[in-house]
């Protein structure tokens, strides 16, 4: 036999460019209970301070920030599935917001539906991140859609003294008007606002 010949399976592969490597889900794993312990239990508190609202309000949209941070910097996610992700993230509430109703714009939008959606992207990454596969963004992104665009359905009759009312878009629906409330219970204006 001749030492000469070189055997093809003798010589070395050569490594892919970017080789598709999983996901880091840990964090997620972590933060989206961050979220919800942030969005629920300053609701248990009983009597709480005037400014406790804040933690519940704001809680979940700044662990979103950092779940979006999560994926566009340590999840070793490819550079083109990081930032598509990051667009899609963005257009996804964008989309839910101009079909929504105008009621569910402001503060409802920033406390339901960018959580929900980036909430939805973190359960599709912790469900298919791990996976090689090259769909695994476009299932996380699936995901994150269906359950931001809930909000879509929704509709909501603001904050009067009273819980925070919603109730889902249909036939029978009516939106609430200033100039329908009874003439005695109209809320001062002047006194909420000052």
């Amino acid at each position: 036999m001749n030492t000469t010949t070189k055997h093809p399976e003798s010589q070395p592969q050569k490594p892919a460019l970017n080789p598709m490597k999983p996901w880091r889900v840990w964090i997620p794993l972590l933060l989206l209970p961050l979220m919800l312990l942030a969005r629920f239990v300053p609701g248990l508190i009983k009597d709480p301070p005037a400014n406790i609202w804040m933690v519940g309000a704001f809680g979940p949209v700044l662990v979103s920030l950092a779940i979006l941070l999560w994926f566009c910097a340590v999840s070793r996610a490819r550079w083109w599935e990081r930032l598509l992700g990051a667009i899609c993230l963005v257009l996804i509430p964008a989309i839910v917001l101009g079909l929504g109703d105008i009621s569910f714009r402001g503060p409802p939008f920033m406390v339901m539906t960018i959580p929900l959606t980036v909430g939805g992207f973190a359960l599709g990454a912790l469900a298919f991140g791990w996976t090689l596969s090259k769909y695994r963004l476009w299932y996380s992104l699936a995901v994150a859609a269906l359950l931001g665009s809930v909000c879509a359905l929704l509709k909501t009759d603001g904050v009067w003294g009273g819980a925070f009312n919603s109730a889902f878009l249909g036939a029978g629906t009516k939106r609430l008007r200033i100039d329908s409330w009874p003439s005695g219970a109209r809320p001062n204006r002047r006194r909420m606002n000052p």
